[in-house]
C-alpha cells in the first residue's frame, strides 16, 4: 500500500511539474489549493461525566486551551516536529503527564498536493481522559 502511494505521489509529481526542477513549477503550485495545515499538536482532555469541561493547567507554554463543550482542547501554538511531555493537572482530577511525538511528514494524505502542499509534519491528535481521586 505504502509503494502504491508513493508512485501515485510521483506520478502527480511529475504530472505537475512541482519540485521537478522546471522553472514554471512555481507557478503550476500555485494553482494547487492546499488546505490548511492542523495543528501539529491537539489534544482533547475530557472529564468525569457530568462535569463541564476540566480548568487545565499545563505544565508548558507550547499548547494554548479553551474549552469546548464537555471537552478542554489545547493545541500548539507552533509548527515543529518532535517531542512533547507535559503534565496536566486540573482541579478535582489526578495529575497526568502526556508524552507524544510529532514526526516529519514523508508524504501527504493527498499526492496530488505531494509537491506543492506539505505542512512538514504529521499531525497528532490525543485524547486524554482525566481521573478522578480515588476516595
Amino acid at each position: 500500500m505504502n509503494r502504491l502511494r508513493g508512485i501515485v505521489g510521483c506520478v502527480a509529481v511529475v504530472a505537475l511539474g512541482c519540485g521537478t526542477g522546471e522553472k514554471d513549477s512555481a507557478e503550476k503550485c500555485a494553482a494547487v489549493r492546499c488546505a490548511p495545515c492542523a495543528p501539529a499538536l491537539s489534544v482533547r482532555f475530557k472529564g468525569v461525566e457530568g462535569r463541564g469541561a476540566p480548568e487545565v493547567t499545563l505544565s508548558t507554554q507550547e499548547l494554548k486551551c479553551q474549552p469546548d463543550g464537555l471537552t478542554t482542547v489545547c493545541t500548539t501554538t507552533a509548527a515543529r516536529t518532535g517531542k512533547y511531555a507535559f503534565d496536566v493537572s486540573a482541579p478535582g482530577y489526578v495529575s497526568e503527564r502526556v508524552e507524544t511525538e510529532v514526526r516529519v511528514e514523508l508524504m501527504p494524505l493527498m499526492p496530488e498536493q505531494s509537491a506543492c502542499c506539505t505542512c512538514g509534519y504529521t499531525a497528532v491528535s490525543l485524547d486524554v481522559q482525566l481521573r478522578a481521586p480515588i476516595k
